[in-house]
């Protein structure tokens, strides 16, 4: 059972988000962080929940 009090480990990214958001991290402004998860997003690397879901949190994350 895992640690309630851990939630790097309750809510682990799976490796293909992790990988994008790691790339996300090198842009340079929210708008090329957008386009390059909307742009994973048209090219099916990521679902559309989960394009919604890095979308949201990078914009929250810089607001």
């Amino acid at each position: 059972m895992s640690d309630p009090g851990n939630l790097a480990e309750m809510f682990a990214l799976p490796p293909h988000l992790a990988a994008l958001q790691l790339l996300v991290n090198r842009c340079p402004d929210a708008v090329s962080r957008k386009a390059l998860i909307v742009c994973a997003g048209s090219c099916e690397a990521i679902g559309r929940d989960e394009g919604f879901v890095m979308v949201t949190a990078n914009q929250l994350e810089t607001a």
